[in-house]
């Protein structure tokens, strides 16, 4: 089994994203019915669950903002986003792997684009309105206030793990 250890809004930054795949649809984009919560995908891993839940809730990060503010798209529109290239959460997405362990080339220090999917496989004739939707609905800012744990092909959490705030 492969697990994805993701960054988990705050309640507000939820329901901003999940406005905007609503924004979505009412445009004509295909969005499917989100399976896990809005997040951004930290690392992925197919190590023994408990050994990956061990690893999550000894990483010693804190709760971080986030500041969701360029669209974009990867694949030619297999994935359309909502991201940052912001220096301070990259910094802290590298904390994070120094004790999560992560599989995922893509999600390796300097390999790692920190966004938010809001729609796969979106047609060439709609791709300009999807962007110009998801635009419209920028910045979305917000806090970074757990980890989940999640499956790929599963749906919901199997693990949060609260953070605490940078204040402690």
């Amino acid at each position: 089994m492969t697990y994805v250890v993701c960054a988990a809004f705050d309640p507000d930054l939820d329901a901003r994203v999940l406005a905007l795949q609503q924004a979505l649809r009412d445009a004509g984009v295909h969005v499917a019915p989100p399976r896990h919560r809005p997040h951004l995908t930290l690392a992925g891993s197919a190590r023994p669950l408990d050994e990956l839940l061990d690893a999550v809730r000894q990483t010693p990060v804190a709760a971080q903002g986030v500041h969701l503010d360029e669209a974009g798209e990867f694949r030619r529109g297999a994935v359309l986003w909502a991201g940052t290239d912001d220096a301070a959460l990259s910094d802290w997405h590298r904390n994070v792997l120094q004790d999560v362990p992560n599989e995922f080339p893509n999600a390796g220090p300097g390999q790692w684009r920190a966004h938010c999917t809001l729609a796969r496989r979106v047609p060439q004739q709609l791709r300009t309105t999807a962007l110009d939707v998801v635009r419209a609905a920028l910045p979305l800012t917000g806090r970074i206030e757990a980890l989940a744990v999640v499956q790929v092909g599963g749906s919901g959490d199997l693990a949060l793990h609260r953070l605490p705030s940078p204040h402690r």
